[in-house]
């Protein structure tokens, strides 16, 4: 089952909030009325998801959607304020315009979980593709190693066998 941080100050939004993730996304969520709340959740439980209120008392919910993303977990902000959706739209950050519908909320947060599955499997493949290339440049560089020994090798029994012919 999915994991949600809903991050969101009042009361009443919050649980309708709760509930209504709950019964449309069909995930458990775990709230936080404030900032510090919500990084003391990120730093003991793993979450799918962060639904994050712009307006919070104690944090910018852009400051607070920075450190959700260092931990890892992709970002929904909400606010009724046009000032920060317009932010939004123009730093890039997956929003919703307060109010908004629950089947809205469910949509976007699926295409956002969708995105990042899929951004997870290209680091992987390109983890895998550099870490085949690393192998491939250590094994090079081995053999390096052991065709340079070979050469002083051969070079010094060459010129042995030279200095030997010279003093005959």
């Amino acid at each position: 089952m999915l994991q949600f941080l809903l991050v969101e100050d009042d009361a009443s939004v919050a649980e309708t909030l709760k509930n209504s993730i709950e019964h449309v996304c069909e995930a458990r969520v775990t709230s936080a009325d404030s900032g510090a709340g919500a990084t003391h959740a990120l730093g003991n439980l793993r979450f799918d998801m962060a639904v994050i209120d712009i307006i919070l008392p104690d944090i910018s919910g852009f400051e607070l959607a920075a450190r959700t993303a260092e931990s890892n977990v992709p970002v929904l902000l909400i606010s009724g304020h046009p000032e920060e959706q317009e932010l939004c739209r123009l730093v890039g950050y997956p929003h919703l315009k307060k109010p908004f519908t629950f089947d809205a909320l469910a949509k976007l947060a699926r295409s956002i979980l969708r995105d990042t599955r899929a951004n997870i499997a290209r680091v992987q493949r390109s983890y895998a593709k550099l870490t085949m290339t690393y192998e491939a440049a250590r094994l090079l560089a081995e053999e390096s190693h052991r065709l340079a020994d070979d050469s002083r090798r051969i070079r010094a029994e060459s010129i042995a066998i030279l200095e030997a012919r010279r003093d005959r």
